[in-house]
């Protein structure tokens, strides 16, 4: 009995994991109840993100003039976090069930009879679901670090994105006053913003909706790089590391090392002969011996 899985099989599981996430049902695993979540997707969201920002803003500001405190971008960003772990519990849970159930099919399959998978099973069972529980720790902890800090980021994407919103919003505040004119260099129509207009443009614009607008565009590009980043971790930290290819993975439960770690009685317990198959080769032992003596009485 092979008491290890090679890279091949790795790379097969992983395979399995990507494809066989669908028709998965916690009643079917009633041993990890107390891991994987029940709960199916989440709805999209609705409604006016501008007016809600504009909402949050109104409730929370003090008597700062033309600035917004840090603590609204913290509230904004963890309230529009507020599914990720739903989703997170989800995703996980998925995995472990599609892992758990393939090293059960391949126990089942290795194994000489169902007796002996039933002893193997239970006897790695506590440390299976110890490992589930090490990958589904590990997510929570990823989403506490991402939803409970300050927002921040050194990934220079958040400063690009924030840039490209700030100038769309200011092309879109112009657009209204632009006019087309045609250019004798290039013959085509071009659009063309007075300055008076743009001067205009700027002092129309309310204290209120320049702040939100910034908010807007500051809590859309941290959006964009903390999703990126906490998916990127979930993955590699809690599916790949804890359920997949790390030295504590499920993987790595029933392996070499732990039937060498087997002492005497536990490997009797599990892969030992029952009494009454002992019982008979005793009987036949005995009546070997029986024999044995009697072809050499016979001798003489």
């Amino acid at each position: 009995m092979h008491a290890h899985m090679a890279a091949g099989d790795r790379f097969s599981l992983a395979q399995h994991v990507n494809e066989s996430r669908e028709g998965l049902d916690p009643n079917n695993f009633p041993e990890l109840e107390q891991i994987v979540s029940r709960v199916k997707g989440t709805q999209d969201p609705e409604g006016d993100i501008k007016a809600w920002i504009e909402k949050l803003y109104a409730e929370s500001r003090g008597l700062d003039l033309g600035t917004f405190g840090n603590n609204i971008l913290c509230n904004a960003f963890k309230e529009q976090t507020g599914k990720w772990e739903t989703m997170t519990r989800g995703h996980v849970s998925n995995v472990i069930m599609v892992v758990h159930r393939f090293l059960s099919t391949a126990l089942g399959k290795i194994c000489g009879s169902k007796q002996l998978y039933h002893k193997i099973w239970s006897s790695i069972l506590d440390d299976l679901l110890q490992s589930y529980k090490n990958a589904m720790s590990q997510a929570m902890f990823l989403l506490s670090v991402e939803r409970n800090r300050r927002p921040y980021t050194l990934n220079n994407y958040f400063n690009h994105t924030l840039q490209k919103l700030r100038s769309a919003r200011v092309a879109q505040a112009l657009e209204d006053n632009a006019r087309n004119i045609n250019d004798t260099w290039s013959n085509a129509e071009i659009k063309v913003v007075d300055l008076d207009a743009v001067k205009k443009s700027a002092s129309d614009q309310g204290n209120v909706e320049h702040i939100t607008g910034e908010i807007h565009d500051i809590l859309w590009s941290y959006y964009q790089v903390a999703r990126e980043r906490f998916v990127d971790n979930v993955h590699m930290q809690a599916i790949e590391h804890c359920l997949l290819t790390g030295p504590e993975s499920p993987l790595e439960v029933f392996s070499q090392e732990w039937v060498i770690n087997l002492g005497s009685d536990e490997l009797g317990a599990i892969a030992g002969e029952s009494q009454a198959i002992k019982a008979r080769r005793a009987n036949l032992k005995q009546k070997m011996e029986d024999l044995k003596s009697a072809l050499q009485t016979l001798k003489f």
